[in-house]
C-alpha cells in the first residue's frame, strides 16, 4: 500500500486500510504499531487533496 502511494484514487486506499484494520482485529493482531512504522516510510505528498499516504496511515493507526 505504501509503495502504491494512493494509486489513482485515494478512496480505494482508505477502503483497503479499513479492511486491513478489520482483518487484523479479527486475527488478534495489533496493527497500530505496524502502521506507524510503515507511515514513517511513506510519502508525505498530498497527491489528491485527501492527505498524504503518511497522513492516511497515521490517522488510521488508531481507528478500530
Amino acid at each position: 500500500m505504501s509503495a502504491v502511494d494512493q494509486g489513482s484514487d485515494t478512496r480505494d486506499e482508505l477502503v483497503t486500510v479499513h479492511d486491513l484494520r478489520a482483518r487484523a482485529h479479527e486475527a488478534g493482531v495489533e496493527l497500530g504499531p505496524i502502521l506507524r512504522e510503515i507511515a514513517e516510510l511513506s510519502s508525505a505528498q498530498d497527491k489528491y487533496g485527501m492527505g498524504s499516504m503518511r497522513d492516511i496511515l497515521r490517522r488510521r493507526r488508531d481507528v478500530t
